[in-house]
């Protein structure tokens, strides 16, 4: 979700992503305290008018309007999702109580409906893109759809007391698909979820069935057939066949993207090819995955750009860097942001 210039980084890092508008990648930008979007090009597209604005996704993107009070601060009038025409559809007066709610994913997108008084939890549930509740908020927590699944957290409380605090599956449909028996869960990619039992993590398929058994202290997502898992304090990298292809040496490791994987080696950061091979050798205090062939990376305490060969294409010169898509790079200097191509040309300055 973007709100205004004082966003921590670690919070807008999984959200500044562009989107798709008519064909054309959009990408969010902030003015005068409201966010609106600008093309690849850098022209505004939708102007500056939400004091909070997220990612189109599904042909949406989920916004709330207001008014400013004073710097850094605001009141919420109003929220709902807009569509590529800059249509505004509101939720928070149309479905009565929801006080919150997420981007849309596989059509779906969660909502929560607000508890009423001290001892009242909030609850979740899934609307779609016609805003029709197709599953009532009943749990603690859900996850956004992924493969067709989402997960879901089924927790009892009495006053302030946990009775109890369990993880399942439901479908596009908002069918529990997958009973609430885990002590955690994840996401699927590439048809299995990684899940806690008795404190350790494993994997399942969409049936539920236990493929990988819960052995691991720490795992991540598959991609390109490959897992990070940690064993014995150490990670490294088994198949959907729970075979070890990459011994577990490595102090930390990611997951693959673009062919390559962060590992953390000795304290320093590089990455590896899907044999395990050290492609860009571990020197790196802080780096991000590769995205269209950069990856963003501190080096001498600013923040640039290394290609696959583990060479510098674009100097460092950023306070703080994310990933390439859609052929732009959102950056940030001096707290504010900042949108560069490939070669390191801005495309778009804020100017407030």
């Amino acid at each position: 979700m973007f709100t205004k210039c004082n966003l921590v980084i670690s919070f807008i890092l999984l959200l500044f992503l562009p989107t798709t508008f008519s064909q054309k990648i959009l990408f969010p930008i902030v003015h005068n305290g409201f966010w609106g979007y600008i093309d690849s090009a850098g022209t505004e597209i939708i102007k500056p008018q939400f004091i909070q604005a997220g990612q189109f996704s599904d042909g949406y993107a989920f916004v709330k309007k207001g008014s400013n009070v004073h710097k850094g601060s605001s009141i919420i009038d109003d929220f709902g999702y807009i569509n590529t025409k800059n249509e505004f559809q509101s939720i928070s007066k149309y479905l009565s109580g929801i006080d919150e709610a997420e981007k849309f994913q596989e059509g779906k997108a969660a909502v929560r409906l607000a508890g009423i008084g001290v001892f009242t939890s909030s609850k979740w549930g899934f609307i779609d893109t016609s805003f029709n509740v197709v599953m009532e908020p009943a749990y603690y927590k859900v996850g956004n759809f992924s493969e067709g699944l989402a997960w879901v957290e089924d927790k009892k409380m009495f006053l302030f007391f946990v009775i109890s605090d369990n993880y399942g599956y439901v479908n596009l449909e908002g069918e529990l698909v997958i009973p609430c028996r885990f002590e955690h869960a994840g996401n699927f990619f590439e048809g299995l979820a990684n899940v806690t039992i008795d404190r350790k993590k494993g994997f399942i398929n969409k049936n539920g069935e236990v493929i990988i058994e819960p052995k691991f202290e720490a795992v991540g997502k598959f991609s390109q057939g490959l897992a990070p898992v940690k064993l014995e304090n150490k990670w490294g990298y088994i198949d959907q066949n729970n075979k070890m292809i990459i011994p577990p040496k490595f102090d930390d490791a990611r997951s693959f993207s673009e062919g390559l994987a962060l590992i953390k080696y000795y304290g320093k950061w590089g990455f590896i090819d899907c044999s395990g091979k050290i492609v860009i050798q571990p020197k790196f205090n802080e780096i991000s995955e590769f995205s269209e062939g950069l990856a963003p990376a501190l080096i001498s305490n600013k923040w640039g750009y290394i290609d696959t060969e583990g060479k510098t294409v674009i100097e460092p010169q950023f306070d703080y860097a994310y990933g390439f898509n859609g052929g732009r790079a959102l950056v940030i200097n001096d707290n504010k942001f900042y949108y560069i191509n490939s070669k390191g040309i801005y495309v778009w300055k804020q100017t407030d």
